[in-house]
C-alpha cells in the first residue's frame, strides 16, 4: 500500500468513526500531537484531535441522525483532498438538511494528520434550517440574477 493510500484511508476512517459512529477515540489515531502546523481554518483554536472531537460531538449533538458520504477523495505527495455531503434531521427544529457539502484539504507528516482546511458551505445548511434566504434570494436583492447550469448533454 502507497503512504498516498494509507493517507486516504486514515481520512476516510476518521470520517465514517468519528462523524458517522461518534467514534471520537480515532480522531487521536488519525491527528499528531503536536499542536505545531495544525490549523483548521474557518474555526477557531488548533486544530488538534481534541479540536476535531469538540467539533464533531457539537455537530452530532444537533444532527444526531447525520449520514456523512465522502464522494470524492484524491491523494497526491502528502496532501489528500476529500469533497463530503451530509444529510441529516435538526434535533431542535426536526428539519431535513439533504445538501451540506464541504472539500476538506488534509496535510500529512509522518503518517499523521499536520493540517486541515476547511472549505464548506455553511450557508446552505443555514438557508435549509430557515435561518437565511435562499441563494437566489440573495441575489436578487443584490440585483443579479444568479446563474445557471446549461441543461445535460445528451
Amino acid at each position: 500500500m502507497t503512504e498516498q493510500e494509507r493517507n486516504k484511508n486514515l481520512v476516510l476512517r476518521f470520517y465514517e468513526e468519528v462523524w458517522n459512529r461518534g467514534n471520537y477515540a480515532v480522531a487521536e489515531e488519525v491527528f499528531a500531537t503536536t499542536p505545531d502546523g495544525l490549523h483548521d481554518h474557518g474555526t477557531v483554536g488548533p486544530n488538534s484531535a481534541e479540536h476535531q472531537i469538540r467539533v464533531a460531538e457539537e455537530f452530532r449533538k444537533l444532527f444526531p441522525n447525520l449520514e456523512l458520504k465522502v464522494e470524492h477523495i484524491l491523494a497526491e505527495g502528502d496532501l489528500v483532498a476529500a469533497r463530503w455531503r451530509i444529510k441529516a434531521t435538526h434535533a431542535i427544529t426536526g428539519k431535513p438538511i439533504t445538501d451540506y457539502t464541504a472539500v476538506n484539504i488534509w496535510k500529512f507528516g509522518d503518517g499523521k494528520a499536520i493540517e486541515l482546511n476547511n472549505n464548506r458551505d455553511d450557508l446552505a445548511i443555514f438557508h435549509q434550517l430557515g435561518l437565511i434566504p435562499s441563494r437566489e434570494m440573495l441575489f436578487n436583492r443584490m440585483g443579479e440574477k444568479p446563474y445557471t447550469y446549461a441543461p445535460a448533454r445528451e
